[in-house]
């Protein structure tokens, strides 16, 4: 350690004696360039200290000062490398190793959702389930709000991607009313993220996936406000990529691309390659749907490239419905049929099952498009889509495959049998008459006739 704090530059006078002011001169000015977003100097001045922190006696008191800086290391490395990035990865299994070390340690409950987000960015949701769990027992310990704030969120966030909507929500809303954006809106420097922003960003995909899409507008955009008003860039980047997705599930094409290019504009400018990727590929999503297919086909797969070069996976199943949707418009069926191959190996592989009713039917969909005869297939695919999504309350994707299998059935003659599918489920919803799928599925069903939604406006 004495050796890699001289390759470090730290003068000699510190490696002689004065290590405890060093280290605290260095962390301060490592949490400082964090609240500026000038990260890789915090990486640095981190580094710095934690190879002082090397050199001391190896007492309980020496973990305590590295796990500190350990944890302080983590906010700037998630926003410079990317949340799952190994350097970073490391740096929580480190933090882990010493707050075991250190026993009874009040920081143990942040150590864990630390490390449950890395498993979560990477792509391995049992995992992250999991160690944000041992993170909600653990703050009962600590019984500190940010704590069960911070466990809850990451449990939600979770829970979400496996498919699990309104457990997640449970725990996202538990975390919403644990937020005190005067206590906790600073700790974001500290944690790389908002925690309240999260919450707000997870909690409006839940909605909108159980069939509320103006709760989760209203949601979405108080997680941007929020966002703003703390002025943390990271957490601003994930409220505008969620915003962007929450647009795309709505069908608002216009607003998608705004806040994609928002996105990508604050990441572009201050070096957040996670959430950069991701903004890209609603960019090139949008790109495709005004007319750019290839260029926007391009973007998203280099989008996707950049994710998986630093170590993210979570998302993966829906970036790659996104690209064989893109492929379909440029009549790539085949193409597009590999891509939700590989989606589905995905969603099996990390356990990320939030959009396997959508891949299922959008394989039901380019079935039909290329093969007039492949109607028995395209019905199990349906059928199979309507059952995922019936067992994930995801009335939205429930709503979307059943105009998909009526249509279907309206152009085998099949008339009663697709009124009596749709008119009910179209009925169930009390909000969002102005979103794409409830216009269709209107639409479809006053061609129909005799629809029971009575939803005149």
């Amino acid at each position: 350690m004495v050796e890699a704090a001289r390759k470090l530059g730290i003068p000699a006078g510190s490696r002689a004696g004065l290590a405890a002011p060093a280290i605290a001169h260095y962390q301060r000015a490592g949490e400082r360039a964090t609240q500026r977003s000038a990260n890789e100097e915090a990486i640095g001045h981190l580094r710095r200290a934690l190879a002082l922190a090397g050199t001391l006696p190896e007492t309980r008191e020496r973990n305590q000062v590295e796990l500190r800086l350990q944890m302080a290391i983590g906010a700037p490395l998630a926003a410079a490398r990317g949340w799952a990035h190994p350097e970073r990865e490391r740096t929580y299994v480190r933090a882990r190793e010493l707050a075991s070390q250190i026993g009874e340690s009040p920081e143990l409950p942040r150590v864990l959702v630390g490390t449950a987000a890395a498993h979560f960015i990477k792509g391995d949701l049992a995992t992250a389930v999991e160690v944000a769990q041992e993170a909600l027992v653990a703050t009962e310990h600590t019984g500190d709000a940010f704590d069960l704030l911070a466990a809850h969120s990451q449990l939600g966030c979770a829970l979400l991607h496996q498919g699990n909507f309104s457990r997640a929500l449970q725990h996202l809303e538990h975390g919403i009313k644990l937020y005190n954006p005067s206590e906790h809106g600073s700790l974001a420097n500290t944690f790389g993220l908002d925690y309240g922003v999260a919450a707000l960003s997870h909690a409006a995909w839940c909605h909108m996936y159980l069939g509320h899409p103006d709760r989760a507008l209203a949601l979405s955009e108080e997680a941007v406000a929020l966002a703003k008003r703390v002025e943390h860039p990271p957490s601003l980047a994930l409220a505008l990529v969620f915003a962007g997705f929450l647009h795309f599930e709505r069908g608002e094409l216009d607003r998608v691309r705004k806040q994609a290019g928002e996105a990508v504009g604050l990441c572009e400018r201050l070096g957040f390659p996670h959430y950069l990727g991701v903004g890209r590929v609603l960019q090139g999503w949008a790109r495709i749907e005004s007319g750019e297919g290839e260029a926007g086909l391009a973007e998203i797969q280099q989008a996707m490239a950049e994710l998986a070069r630093i170590g993210t996976g979570h998302g993966a199943p829906q970036g790659l419905f996104q690209l064989a949707e893109g492929l379909r418009k440029v009549g790539r069926h085949d193409d597009a049929l590999r891509a939700l191959g590989r989606a589905l190996a995905r969603a099996e592989q990390q356990g990320e099952h939030y959009y396997d009713a959508e891949l299922h039917r959008l394989r039901a969909e380019i079935l039909l498009d290329t093969d007039g005869n492949a109607v028995e297939g395209a019905e199990t695919l349906f059928g199979q889509s309507l059952g995922i999504a019936r067992r994930q309350e995801a009335k939205s994707f429930e709503l979307r495959t059943a105009t998909s299998l009526a249509r279907l059935w309206r152009d085998q003659g099949k008339r009663a049998q697709a009124r009596a599918l749709l008119a009910p489920l179209y009925a169930w919803f009390t909000e969002g008459f102005d979103t794409a799928d409830l216009k269709d599925a209107r639409a479809l069903l006053d061609e129909l006739g005799n629809h029971d939604g009575g939803k005149d406006e």
